[in-house]
C-alpha cells in the first residue's frame, strides 16, 4: 500500500550566518564548487543525515529535490538517500543556472 507523501526537502548549497547565527544568507555565486563545499563545511551532510535517521524512525519516505552539483562534493550523501529508499528528483545543476 502506497503512503502519501508527507514531505519534499530541497538539497542544496544554503548558509544562513556563521556558527552562532549571525550573518548574511549565504551566496554561492561567483564561487567555484570547491569554494562552496569549504564554505558549507559538511553541514549539507550533518543535515542530510539528521533528516535520514528521523525518517527512518517514522518509517517515512520523501522527496528530495537536489541541486545536482551536490552529487560531485558529497556523493556518499545521494547514495544514502537512495539506498534509504528515498526519491530523488532533479533540482537544477548549481541553482545558478
Amino acid at each position: 500500500m502506497a503512503k502519501d507523501l508527507i514531505l519534499t526537502i530541497d538539497l542544496k548549497w544554503y548558509y544562513n550566518g556563521d556558527n552562532r547565527g549571525k550573518g548574511n544568507v549565504f551566496d554561492s555565486e561567483g564561487m567555484s564548487l570547491r569554494e562552496r563545499f569549504c564554505y558549507n563545511n559538511g553541514q549539507i551532510e550533518k543535515s542530510t543525515e539528521t533528516i535520514l535517521k528521523i525518517l527512518k524512525r517514522y518509517d517515512q519516505k520523501i522527496t528530495f529535490f537536489v541541486v545536482a552539483e551536490i552529487d560531485k562534493a558529497y556523493p556518499k550523501v545521494i547514495n544514502k538517500i537512495y539506498n534509504d529508499g528515498h526519491e530523488i528528483a532533479h533540482h537544477s545543476y548549481n541553482h545558478n543556472e
